[in-house]
């Protein structure tokens, strides 16, 4: 009969552990952390009242009589899965996703704990915050924060510059003034050739025609002159060919005899002028057959003399053939007067560089010229920085010799009145300018860390060809090296090179006053590749990206990486590693004993720990800023509540008809 009243006791003292185990965990519910338990239970040993016998042949075997004498608690398990996250904005607080322990020291053993609560101490060592117990790194080490380290600077040695230069931007352009309307001579452009006035055309022999040495006159006999070398006959016949002013063709005879056309040098020139009816055949006072348009103008005229085949005497005429020594011209189509010898022309205006210009050209041969190339020189003279020339079109231009904004200009008159100078004004149809520019900038670093602003300005030069020009305010320092020369692209708009060498190269040189020189290359990125500088139509974007270079600084930040390095952050903006958080794993959890504070200690059961980094080997990664909450399920605890209430009411039901039955064994001696 007391065997139930120990048997119910059994079961109230498991159920209250389950009542004690069930409010622990509600009790931890908000607690970061935290990990469940449950509570497993196991009958006591029974009492064997009667035991098994085996079957015979004559009956069957019997099963054994026991009966229970209670319950007992056999185990309270600790159940490990994965708390969820929570943010808590604090870069010192950290938690694991995925298995393994923080591991802390209390100075005289390790500890172990989900619970990453970090703070940085007095003396710099990174420490729990509720115990301060000191955290250890992958080497076993505890972890200092240099909070005082000052980081030095560093040099500027190289910046990376990427991004669009307009592909659509110009080259540079020299200033160019160029007539309003051509020069025209004969409705064709005049060249530097071409005269002022009108000139009339004159063929010339090749050689003067003799008689024994002595110039030749009308009156000489054809059969005297040197070039004959067979006296001609009466009715030998002289051919007179060629072209006249007037473009016709003139194929005409001279019959040698006294009863012909003549005997003599003047006949043959009188048979020359019928032929030509409208130029002059003349004898000058050298023995030169002279035939002369009658009109001024640039006329086809030609003349060829030969003896007819049929003649009988001959003269060397090739010899004295007849050549265009004055070439006709027609003159400058506007002009209103011929210039005379001393006509003057005015020329006025301003250099490139603004200086005046004031000059007069003397029209003359023996002056200082007669055609619009003796014209172009001139103005050429009076411009240091400018080149005068005649185009195709026939239009005077003036070019400023170099490119870039220009106070160019050029007026010309003249007295009196005779070309429309107006009609040929000089304006400017293409101004001077700079080729494209593009700015931009970059904070550079002096070997003390001292910030310097370098100022970066590319300049077009020619089609797919740049210019780089690098200063610095003069309160800052010096360039000695400026430039940057020939920054090529290819045709698809990629880098190609930069073609500079010597002080044009990708290179720069700087001073700053009391840290000497610095030496910094421009990198525009690999040959043939866009992901540096390109060369595209659209719009400007080149920038310089980035450099090695930084100024000194102080620890401003520090952060913790998932895989467990924490980093620091300087004022700089440099970020450094400090030291790398041990996250320790086991082979069996939840073997662990709880020591209070969130601490666990290892046991026989739990395994060695091993040490390593957050991310390997089997360890959890680490996320900053966050805290893993409580893995209890409040609806599970709840019902587990139910449960240990209805054992304990069984169990006490058990011991109170148990005391009732004594109670009536009790009342059988009345």
């Amino acid at each position: 009969m007391l065997a139930s009243l120990t048997t119910g006791v059994s079961g109230l003292r498991t159920h209250q552990m389950l009542l004690e185990v069930v409010g622990n965990n509600l009790a931890n519910v908000n607690t970061p952390g935290f990990k469940a338990s449950r509570v497993a239970f196991s009958e006591i040993l029974s009492e064997t009242l009667r035991p098994a016998t085996g079957s015979s042949a004559t009956a069957g075997g019997t099963n054994a009589v026991q009966r229970g004498l209670g319950v007992q608690t056999s185990s309270i398990d600790v159940d490990t899965k994965q708390g969820t996250l929570e943010m808590t904005g604090r870069n010192l607080d950290l938690a694991i996703r995925g298995d393994g322990f923080f591991v802390v020291n209390n100075g005289t053993q390790d500890a172990y704990t989900r619970v990453g609560t970090f703070a940085i101490g007095s003396d710099g060592k990174l420490v729990h915050l509720s115990t301060g117990y000191r955290v250890l790194d992958v080497y076993g080490r505890e972890i200092t924060i240099p909070s005082n380290t000052r980081l030095a600077g560093k040099s500027t040695s190289e910046v990376d510059v990427t991004g669009n230069l307009d592909a659509g931007g110009h080259a540079p352009r020299g200033d160019l003034l160029t007539s309003k309307n051509p020069f025209l001579s004969g409705a064709a452009a005049a060249t530097a050739a071409t005269t002022f006035n009108p000139v009339t055309e004159i063929l010339t022999t090749s050689a003067a025609l003799e008689t024994v040495g002595v110039a030749a006159t009308a009156a000489t006999a054809i059969n005297d002159l040197d070039n004959n070398t067979v006296d001609y006959v009466n009715g030998d016949v002289i051919d007179i060919t060629g072209t006249n002013a007037a473009g016709t063709a003139v194929a005409a005879t001279f019959t040698y005899g006294a009863a012909n056309d003549g005997t003599t040098l003047g006949d043959l020139r009188d048979a020359i002028s019928t032929a030509f009816a409208d130029a002059t055949c003349t004898i000058d006072a050298s023995g030169n057959l002279l035939l002369t348009a009658d009109a001024a103008g640039d006329v086809p005229l030609a003349v060829t003399l030969a003896d007819d085949a049929g003649a009988t005497g001959s003269s060397d005429w090739a010899a004295h053939a007849l050549a265009v020594t004055t070439a006709g011209q027609d003159g400058l189509d506007d002009l209103g007067t011929a210039y005379a010898d001393g006509d003057e022309i005015n020329i006025t205006g301003t250099t490139c560089d603004g200086d005046a210009v004031s000059a007069t050209f003397t029209f003359g041969a023996a002056n200082d010229g007669t055609t619009l190339g003796d014209l172009r020189d001139f103005i050429g003279a009076l411009y240091d920085d400018a080149t005068c020339a005649i185009d195709a079109s026939g239009n005077l231009t003036l070019a400023a010799d170099a490119a870039g904004e220009a106070s160019l200009t050029l007026v010309i008159d003249d007295d009196g009145g005779q070309l429309s100078w107006e009609n040929h004004m000089l304006n400017e149809t293409t101004v001077g300018s700079a080729g494209s520019t593009w700015d931009t900038s970059i904070a550079v670093y002096d070997s003390q860390g001292q910030t310097h602003i370098l100022a970066l300005s590319f300049e077009k030069k020619d089609r797919n060809i740049w210019d780089l020009t690098a200063s610095l305010p003069s309160e800052d320092g010096t360039l000695t090296d400026a430039k940057i020369q020939g920054i090529r692209f290819n045709e698809d708009g990629s880098f190609a090179q930069v073609g500079g060498t010597g002080e044009g190269d990708a290179g720069l040189t700087l001073q700053f006053p009391g840290v000497g020189e610095q030496n910094v290359t421009i990198d525009f990125g690999a040959a043939g590749g866009f992901s540096g500088l390109t060369q595209f139509g659209g719009s400007f974007t080149a920038a310089p990206t980035s450099q090695d270079g930084y100024e000194a600084g102080s620890l401003s930040t520090v952060s913790v990486r998932a895989d467990g390095v924490i980093q620091g952050t300087f004022t700089n903006g440099l970020v450094s590693d400090i030291a790398t958080l041990q996250v320790a794993t086991f082979p069996n959890p939840a073997g662990l004993v709880n020591v209070g504070d969130g601490f666990l200690a290892r046991t026989p059961n739990s395994g060695l720990p091993s040490p390593g980094q957050a991310g390997t080997s089997g360890a959890g990664t680490i996320r900053s800023g966050s805290l893993e909450s409580s893995n209890v399920d409040v609806a599970y605890e709840f019902t587990r509540l139910i449960v240990a209430q209805r054992g304990f009411q069984v169990n006490s039901r058990t011991i109170g008809v148990t005391d009732e039955v004594l109670e009536e064994l009790a009342h059988l001696t009345r």
